[in-house]
């Protein structure tokens, strides 16, 4: 299948091969990457590559390796997470280009994502721009607007073959999401709660004063 990168900008109803709402799994695929579900970030890879999604697959990654992961272990070991990354993405590039049937450049993207689920985790970076530069409780507002616009685009109806999706893939950036009424303070809330292998993060102690009653940090 040709990729299909330009539907991603364009069709809030665009479905991927197995009859999910593309939208959905790309948020799934960043979720399961934080929480370290190594099995679900492996099927969405592999979910999006069979929709024609591998370029805008391998965009999401490499944003994935600066939000969500850290370049460094819990012992302080420097390791260069998204180098390697570009490294596998030169390796599938090649190989895409043989045209195999037995599409072997499908290793590298599972790897890819199997890395990045593995590896520890910090949302220090996206912290800095979500607390230290802009103001985060101004960033919660959802209208009756957005959540309407939302409603009339979700088809009720919609197919699930090999998964049940998790409730925490429909945030404010999914239609589903916004439905709900979903905002950016939940969202920063529940991916900051929800990290596997978490490093500490600089933004810790304003995390806290913003959502003081999370039980877990």
């Amino acid at each position: 299948m040709s990729d299909s990168n330009e539907i991603i900008k364009t069709d809030n109803h665009a479905t991927t091969a197995n009859g999910y709402r593309l939208f959905d799994i790309v948020s799934l695929l960043q979720k399961s990457i934080r929480r370290g579900d190594i099995k679900l970030a492996s099927w969405c890879a592999m979910e999006l590559y069979e929709s024609g999604q591998s370029k805008y697959t391998w965009k999401r990654l490499l944003i994935i390796s600066a939000e969500d992961c850290s370049n460094f272990d819990n012992e302080g070991n420097f390791h260069p997470l998204t180098v390697e990354l570009l490294a596998l993405k030169f390796v599938f590039d090649e190989l895409s280009q043989k045209k195999n049937i037995h599409k072997p450049e499908k290793l590298h993207l599972a790897k890819a994502a199997i890395l990045l689920a593995k590896t520890a985790h910090s949302r220090e970076v996206d912290h800095s721009i979500a607390i230290g530069h802009s103001d985060l409780l101004n960033m919660n507002v959802v209208t009756e607007e957005m959540i309407n616009e939302a409603i009339s685009q979700i088809d009720e109806n919609e197919r699930v073959k090999d998964i049940d999706v998790p409730d925490y893939c429909y945030d404010c950036h999914t239609l589903k999401g916004k439905k709900l009424g979903k905002n950016t303070n939940d969202f920063v809330r529940d991916e900051w709660e929800a990290l596997s292998n978490r490093l500490p993060d600089i933004f810790d102690r304003d995390l806290k004063k913003l959502f003081p009653n999370n039980p877990k940090k």
